[in-house]
């Protein structure tokens, strides 16, 4: 198991690993990122079964970070006690781009897929969001803020979970 915890650094980069199984008793059940000033990327990563018991983003939770950048990353089986089944920012400008599958995340909350809240501009771009589900608003994506969503291959609604 391989869990990663970054706070106030520069730039945090990963890629080619596969982050799997992992636990967290709050927030970012494979990834915690907070106040990193030149952002956060991910790319080439697989991404399941990561749980975050108490908290948000069952596989990344972003907090204070300038940009959260994911491509060609495979999210799929993460589960959120609150809100963000996969991917869950507060504080982050989030840009979900270029061959991402999320897949079968769930949240207790909001966005069983992704959750972005604080004001902050959610981008997807050539990804596929499907069978994601929340208890509460946005069995896809909940977001408080800007989104920017085109285009996207398979997004089901925003609120109803209902596939366009």
């Amino acid at each position: 198991m391989l869990q990663l915890l970054l706070s106030n650094s520069g730039l945090l980069v990963i890629s080619d690993v596969s982050l799997t199984d992992n636990r967290a008793s709050e927030s970012g059940g494979a990834v915690y990122a907070s106040g990193i000033a030149q952002g956060a990327q991910l790319s080439r990563v697989n991404i399941s079964g990561n749980r975050a018991l108490l908290g948000s983003g069952g596989a990344v939770f972003a907090s204070n970070v300038n940009t959260l950048s994911i491509s060609d990353v495979q999210i799929c089986s993460n589960v959120a006690g609150e809100s963000g089944g996969a991917v869950s920012a507060s504080n982050s400008n989030v840009l979900i781009h270029t061959n991402v599958n999320v897949s079968n995340n769930s949240a207790a909350k909001d966005g069983g897929a992704v959750y972005s809240f604080a004001g902050q501009t959610l981008t997807l771009y050539d990804i596929n969001i499907t069978g994601n589900s929340a208890v509460g608003s946005g069995g896809a994506v909940g977001n408080v803020g800007s989104i920017i969503n085109s285009p996207v291959k398979h997004l089901c609604h925003l609120f109803t979970s209902i596939c366009l």
